[in-house]
């Protein structure tokens, strides 16, 4: 009775473990979609600064406001490796973590849902567009 009491909690905890994994990977697919530009409706695809129908001028563009991941989420800048009993771990540039908590040393710990890091937070990013600058020179696909 006890060992099908054990072989349940491990399937529901495998099971929670996959689908927590499967939410985190299409959240990670929406961040890094570069989706094409909503198209204007008529009226506000006239030129900055022209008027309006109602006689309005219109506001200059503003330029284009910063990507960023959802709060506690960041990405790898620099590749990050440290030594333990049975072999290395590794992240790479442009992985995705989540923070678990801030150092006051100026590190964090992060995690990938498998494994916790301690990295320096000069190491970390929540800007979209230097994530996918590290990702492509640090050589993931």
């Amino acid at each position: 009775m006890r060992t099908l009491l054990i072989l349940v909690v491990i399937g529901a905890l495998g099971y929670l473990g996959y689908t927590y994994q499967e939410e985190i990977k299409e959240q990670f697919q929406k961040i890094t979609q570069k989706g094409e530009p909503a198209k204007d409706s008529e009226e506000t695809a006239q030129a900055p600064g022209a008027e309006a129908p109602s006689g309005a001028v219109q506001p200059a563009a503003t330029p284009a406001e910063k990507r960023t991941a959802p709060p506690g989420v960041y990405y790898v800048t620099k590749r990050v490796s440290v030594q333990v009993e049975h072999g290395i771990k590794a992240l790479v540039p442009g992985e995705m973590v989540k923070l678990v908590f801030r150092n006051k040393n100026g590190t964090a710990r992060v995690t990938t849902g498998k494994e916790d890091f301690d990295v320096k937070e000069s190491q970390l990013t929540n800007d979209l567009a230097t994530a996918e600058r590290a990702r492509q020179e640090g050589g993931l696909p």
